[in-house]
């Protein structure tokens, strides 16, 4: 996982969900599982409200941007959902997706915490 300044990252930019979101990688039978097991963490670890966390162990549900929060784990679960198969992570993609229509994308313009790195994503 990826650390820095103390903090273990979950998001799209440079946390988990973005280190997740390399799945078309060829990966070993027990890799899978472990990969499998690290998207089922996250899925057990969210906000009671459907949001994620910016970090491990972050107790704050404010951050709906692609780099923190549902929005890049959306992106991750879809992407999870077609290389596996499997119904469970597409479900909960569409569970966090929901979160993203109802709270709303950050609106600012950056590669980062704004709405250009979701839009690019979502259209590759």
């Amino acid at each position: 996982m990826y650390e820095w300044h103390g903090k273990k990252y979950w998001g799209a930019a440079y946390g988990l969900a973005g280190i997740m979101h390399v799945l078309d990688m060829e990966l070993k039978p027990d890799e899978v599982e472990d990969v499998k097991g690290t998207l089922r963490y996250m899925i057990k670890n969210h906000f009671p409200g459907g949001n994620y966390s910016s970090s491990e162990g972050s107790e704050s549900d404010r951050l709906v941007h692609w780099c923190h929060g549902a929005p890049g784990i959306t992106l991750t679960l879809v992407k999870a959902a077609r290389v596996f198969g499997d119904e469970e992570f597409l479900q909960v993609a569409v569970d966090a997706g929901e979160v993203v229509w109802k709270r709303g994308l950050l609106k600012r313009v950056g590669i980062c915490h704004g709405i250009s790195m979701f839009f690019w994503h979502c259209t590759n």
